[in-house]
């Protein structure tokens, strides 16, 4: 998960003088779009700053695996500092200058890095810079509970899928762009420089000038009132500090996450410094190569991002980080194949492992950290992000250390099979793979209200076609009643569920036949979440689309209907049609439930079953009673049968039903 904050815009001096305050929709937005920028800096020193920059830096001060391990360990062992950071970000009345300064001074401490080794001898260099690496690791840590928190506070619940993957999008854009010209120059400067470090100065020089375009754009974005109280102090503050270290032990939800997080997290970090040095040292290839090849990742991740953040909007977080995980446990793997001296092979394997690694880590990432939001109650994102990151990241920072642990005690190992070389780097990499797949029987018991199971998504993007993706292009483009019409059809038909945002905003088009069709269209693909958007239509008296919104809430069949049609029944509207009030009875039998199937059988003792012109309606309530399968109406249904008076056609309608409920009571009527 992304534990280095980032931010937004708006107003320079009331951000920076004036008490936050509630923000208008404007300065949210304005606000958003700064954060994006923030962010963009931000990953400019992110970028230099790891990855095979700091393999490579470390390589050339001397590391080997142990402190390659440590290395990899220090950023994740960091995050154990945001338990305290968390309680102390939430004394703040302002979070920003907190996040700001934090993010600030840590970032700058690759100033000192990258000169220390121009001044210090060489037998001191790895170990200043292991010492300063913790204290920046440490110092951007810090600020991650607060910056979550703000953040939550600013983005809408609805739209977090959709902005952080726009966000995340832009950010790996400048990654990218950044990052191959960073190795070329690094490869160009190590081999032909007289003093090699001058390249990782020079781009170390530049991360901290990204750290300080971040610190400035922080600065500036304001901060939305904060709609909890700070933590209290003085006599009250020690049982204050309890209750708010005790509260995320006590969501055994979170608790649940947090395991899977631990788990996932070792497979995550447990070979993660070595398959640089895999590439470098093992197979031959340059930073040059590397970065090119992870340039891949980049686009691959770039253009997915905005497919998982809107999946995610769409159909819940959870299953498509099951997906993802799944996807991650097959990329260690891809590495195995690799041998040296065979460079065409060598480079086409990792472009497979790279695109995959693109789609599957950006999907990862992005649902990783909206769970996190997810689960946080308000009032405790902050410890709730700085206990995940606590445990995950003293995870993630002893697996560095086992995976370093077990390539020393495999130093020197192999095993041949099939003309094909097994090392301690192989083992180390199928480890890895299979604790991430492991992970996945930790995420099965963790609740994410309203997503839908891993299956059905899977399901609902076998369905999807280019022409369903079309379809809802043109309906959020708004074009002709005509083209729109055609749409809304061809999405009833396709019965994803991906449309059914578009569907929903269809319900209000100025259009009457296209209200109906979408209408139509959102109870042929079933989705619960669109009862909230079909509720509204039928409220509204102006809609004209009655019969079609109550059919379609007797297709979903969700129990939040049953009120308002069994009110529908009971107090019709003077403009509401025959047909509408028999669409509603049958649709009260399709869902069911003890309310519903009550609510038929008071209704049917109304009604006069012998008069030709009840004929409709008591037909219609028999059916709709003999659907819900309630055997309560047994009773009042036998009744209608033995009048003898009905017209032929109820009786009909009655037996059916009688039949439908399988109820022995009505056998000696039925024989009759």
């Amino acid at each position: 998960m992304a534990s280095e904050p980032e931010s937004v815009q708006a107003d320079a001096s009331s951000a920076t003088e004036s008490p936050p305050r509630e923000l208008n929709r404007l300065e949210i937005l304005r606000a958003l779009r700064l954060s994006v920028w923030e962010g963009a800096f931000a990953i400019v020193h992110g970028a230099l700053t790891t990855g095979v920059f700091v393999t490579g830096f470390a390589l050339w001060l001397g590391a080997g695996n142990v402190a390659l391990g440590l290395i990899a360990a220090i950023p994740n062992l960091a995050g154990l500092i945001q338990i305290i950071a968390s309680y102390f970000g939430e004394r703040q009345k302002e979070r920003r200058r907190f996040v700001a300064w934090s993010t600030f001074i840590g970032r700058a401490l690759w100033l000192p890095i990258f000169i220390a080794p121009f001044v210090l001898p060489f037998s001191l260099n790895l170990g200043v810079f292991l010492l300063l690496l913790a204290l920046s690791s440490i110092l951007q840590n810090a600020a991650a509970p607060a910056w979550t928190s703000w953040m939550s506070d600013m983005v809408p619940p609805d739209h977090r899928g959709r902005y952080f993957a726009r966000r995340n999008l832009i950010g790996g854009i400048v990654g990218m762009v950044i990052a191959l010209p960073a190795a070329w120059f690094l490869d160009v400067t190590t081999k032909r420089h007289p003093a090699p470090g001058f390249g990782f100065s020079v781009l170390f020089g530049i991360a901290v000038l990204g750290g300080v375009l971040s610190f400035i754009a922080l600065l500036r974005q304001p901060e939305p009132v904060r709609h909890v109280e700070p933590v209290a102090s003085g006599a009250r503050g020690l049982a204050s500090m309890l209750e708010f270290y005790r509260s995320p032990f006590a969501d055994r939800n979170f608790l649940k996450f947090i395991l899977f997080n631990m788990v996932f997290g070792l497979g995550q970090n447990l070979a993660a410094p070595f398959f640089t040095v895999y590439g470098l040292k093992y197979l031959g290839l340059g930073y040059v190569t590397l970065q090119a090849l992870g340039t891949i990742t980049s686009i691959t991740g770039l253009s997915s991002t905005p497919i998982w953040g809107y999946l995610a909007d769409k159909l819940g977080n959870k299953p498509l980080l099951t997906i993802g995980v799944f996807g991650c446990f097959l990329l260690p793997l891809l590495w195995i194949p690799c041998r040296p001296n065979h460079l065409g092979m060598n480079i086409l394997i990792i472009t497979i492992l790279n695109i995959m690694g693109g789609v599957f880590w950006a999907g990862v990432n992005l649902t990783q950290f909206n769970l996190l939001i997810e689960f946080s109650p308000p009032e405790r994102t902050s410890i709730y992000v700085a206990m995940m990151a606590a445990v995950t990241g003293l995870t993630g920072g002893i697996a560095p250390m086992i995976g370093s642990l077990e390539m020393r005690l495999l130093e020197g190992w192999h095993f041949s099979f099939l003309h094909f070389t097994f090392t301690n780097y192989h083992v180390t990499f199928a480890t890895a793979a299979f604790l991430r797949l492991g992970s996945l029987l930790l995420l099965r018991p963790v609740i994410d209200a309203g997503a839908s199971g891993t299956r059905d998504v899977l399901q609902q993007l076998g369905r999807v076609r280019p022409a369903a993706l079309r379809h809802i292009r043109q309906i959020q483009r708004g074009e002709d009643e005509e083209t729109k019409l055609r749409a809304t059809g061809a999405l009833a038909d396709s019965r994803t569920r991906l449309a059914s945002g578009e569907l929903e905003m269809a319900l209000t088009d100025p259009s009457r036949a296209v209200r109906e069709e979408a209408a139509r269209a959102l109870g042929e693909i079933g989705d619960p979440k669109s009862v909230d958007a079909l509720l509204s239509a039928l409220r509204d008296p102006g809609s004209g689309i009655e019969a079609e919104v109550v059919r379609a809430l007797g297709h979903i069949r969700s129990v939040e209907a049953v009120g308002p049609l069994i009110h529908l029944m009971a107090h019709p509207p003077p403009t509401l049609s025959p047909l509408t009030r028999l669409a509603n009875m049958r649709s009260l039998g399709e869902i069911g439930s003890e309310e519903a199937v009550d609510a038929l059988i008071s209704e049917l003792t109304r009604v006069d079953a012998t008069h030709p012109a009840a004929a409709p309606a008591v037909e219609t309530l028999a059916r709709a009673m003999g659907q819900a399968g309630d055997p309560r109406a047994t009773e009042l249904l036998v009744r209608c049968l033995e009048t003898g008076q009905a017209p032929p056609t109820v009786r009909v309608a009655v037996i059916r039903a009688l039949g439908e409920l399988a109820d022995a009571r009505a056998t000696v009527s039925l024989r009759a």
